[in-house]
């Protein structure tokens, strides 16, 4: 009687099944990914209510992820196949990490979105302090500082050390520009 499946080595059958999941979770990161640089919320107040939250969430679960690959691929113990499943994940975790790198770019874009007529008024004779009359730097650094402050809980220390370099360095370009 012959067997209905081929007989296929187990260290084979692996690296195919892994080779056939790497490409689906590739493409569903993608989409993601897709989703999140094309994300409008002008138009639909739900989504923008929860956006920051949203892409902090999805952040976070990149990093899972990403430890959850390396996981995978430590808990085979012969070398050969290990090498080869991680030789397959290898672009998911690339995949994983420039949608991680979307959403912050996002975050940073709207952190300088809420502070943007405060660079507009640097400047200017006539606007350059608030009402208060404090510069209009300092509005920018306490909206800053609460922005941060509040990633810092939602963003797991890998991102959060990403985006606090993202943001410094943006505000930084955006204060030279002003």
């Amino acid at each position: 009687m012959k067997p209905l499946i081929p007989l296929i080595p187990i260290s084979s059958r692996h690296i195919m099944v892994a080779d056939k999941i790497a490409l689906a979770m590739n493409r569903l990161v993608r989409t993601v990914t897709d989703y999140i640089e094309d994300m409008d919320t002008k138009d639909d107040d739900e989504l923008r209510e929860i956006e920051l939250e949203f892409l902090c969430s999805i952040i976070n679960d990149n990093a899972l992820h990403i430890e959850e690959v390396l996981t995978l691929i430590e808990s085979f113990e012969n070398d050969n196949i290990r090498d080869k499943i991680n030789d397959n994940y290898d672009s998911v975790t690339e995949q994983l990490v420039k949608c991680g790198q979307a959403c912050l770019n996002r975050l940073v874009k709207n952190i300088l979105d809420d502070v943007i007529d405060q660079y507009d008024e640097i400047y200017s004779e006539e606007n350059w302090l608030n009402a208060d009359g404090t510069p209009q730097v300092t509005s920018i650094i306490a909206t800053c500082t609460d922005y941060m402050q509040d990633f810092e809980e939602f963003l797991m220390p890998f991102w959060y050390s990403k985006f606090s370099s993202m943001v410094l360095e943006e505000v930084i370009l955006k204060y030279i520009f002003s």
